[in-house]
């Protein structure tokens, strides 16, 4: 009897230990960087939808395409606990009115960090570009970071035409974090 109340009792140890370790390897994650990637159709666990709907145009689940009429766009992205910086890539199709697009992040209530997409490739119609954003002392909302895209010129006669957003959030691997404990 005593033995088998040791048994349980171990097994009860032992579970409670896996269970800890699935939610560190889920939040912090094994590897230092974790890519996340949405159409925004329909929205996920990890990214919000586009809003406000005011500001957005035709929404096509099938071509996975979102046309934005007017700006900024809001969308919130759920990143790892410890995540350090996201390097975002977003694939778009702009109007010749829309000179410049930026990513921002909402820093508090009216402050934010603006960054300009630097374009690193085009091709089937679509350009992609890409942007890395500090997110030491952003604060999260609600669990998740709150990103806009801001696209001065467009409208709904010229709409920014939105495919696809992929997000790389970095941040201390497991085992550095386990190396940084020992130490």
């Amino acid at each position: 009897m005593q033995d088998e109340l040791k048994r349980i009792e171990h097994v009860g140890w032992v579970i409670a230990i896996l269970i800890v370790i699935f939610f560190a390897v889920s939040e912090v994650g094994i590897s230092d960087r974790q890519v996340f990637e949405t159409s925004f159709l329909p929205p996920s666990r990890v990214f919000s939808d586009l809003g406000p709907v005011v500001r957005l145009g035709e929404r096509n689940k099938i071509k996975k395409i979102n046309s934005l009429v007017a700006e900024p766009i809001y969308f919130n992205v759920r990143l790892p606990v410890l995540s350090r910086s996201a390097d975002v890539k977003v694939f778009f199709k702009k109007p010749s009115e829309v000179k410049s697009l930026s990513l921002g992040v909402i820093r508090g209530e009216e402050t934010f960090d603006l960054h300009k997409l630097q374009i690193v490739s085009e091709g089937d119609g679509f350009i992609a570009a890409r942007v890395n954003i500090d997110l030491r002392g952003v604060p999260k909302r609600d669990g998740s970071y709150r990103f806009f895209i801001a696209a001065p010129g467009v409208s709904s006669e010229g709409p920014l035409v939105l495919r696809q957003a992929r997000i790389t959030a970095r941040r201390p691997s497991l085992l550095n974090l386990t190396y940084g404990l020992l130490q």
